[in-house]
């Protein structure tokens, strides 16, 4: 299928820009719609992986054997960008630049025709949003097996589950933006608060540390 992107069919979705295509495809008997999007931010992403995955081979290629460069280029996929598999390598000009040609794009496929792609594309990313929501879930969080015995408890526990999922997810987006913040160092800062029940039934919090204050004024 040959696309051809246009600033027509363009849209802006989470700050990035995406051109897209629509087109009607049959899968064996089945008619289904074909949407094909274009992102520059993914695809300059992509490049740089890319083109730093393609210098690091030359770099470790310069100790190897031929047989063990052209094992080490087939195990990163990368055979087919090079013209041998002898010191010094020489790159597939033209099958390189195929590749980037490719970059940033990809497929989503609907039965759906009254899916628009912006609506397709949205659907897809909370479709993934959700499933790294419920990934944490049971693997950041420690959401295991509930071992209660009365509803009431399990109900009660799922409750606070997904109350720090919130918490979770809320510094996960937040420490976008703060790059020398880590959720592992923020919920390690923060674990040296203590609250302390008196007999009278008054709540203390220990003393903020800065970096503490810091953290939550981060989050606020």
């Amino acid at each position: 299928m040959n696309f051809r992107f246009d600033n027509n069919n363009s849209f802006t979705f989470h700050n990035d820009a995406f051109f897209y295509q629509k087109r009607a495809i049959n899968i064996g008997d089945k008619k289904v719609w074909a949407h094909v999007f274009h992102s520059e931010t993914k695809k300059t992403l992509e490049l740089v992986k890319f083109l730093e995955k393609i210098s690091e081979i030359e770099d470790v290629a310069k100790n190897k054997t031929g047989e063990e460069i052209s094992e080490i280029l087939k195990l990163q996929e990368l055979e087919n960008y090079f013209n041998n598999a002898v010191i010094p390598l020489k790159r597939d000009v033209a099958a390189i630049d195929k590749k980037i040609q490719s970059l940033g794009k990809f497929i989503l496929i609907t039965n759906r025709e009254d899916f628009s792609s912006k609506i397709v594309l949205e659907n897809y990313r909370n479709k993934d949003l959700a499933e790294k929501l419920f990934d944490s879930f049971k693997t950041e969080i420690g959401t295991n097996r509930l071992r209660t015995k009365k509803d009431s408890t399990a109900n009660g526990a799922l409750f606070i589950s997904f109350i720090a999922l919130i918490i979770y997810s809320h510094i996960i987006k937040t420490l976008v933006k703060q790059k020398k913040l880590t959720v592992p160092k923020v919920l390690a800062a923060l674990t040296t608060l203590k609250a302390v029940s008196l007999s009278n039934g008054t709540t203390m919090l220990s003393e903020l540390t800065k970096k503490n204050k810091d953290i939550f004024n981060s989050l606020s």
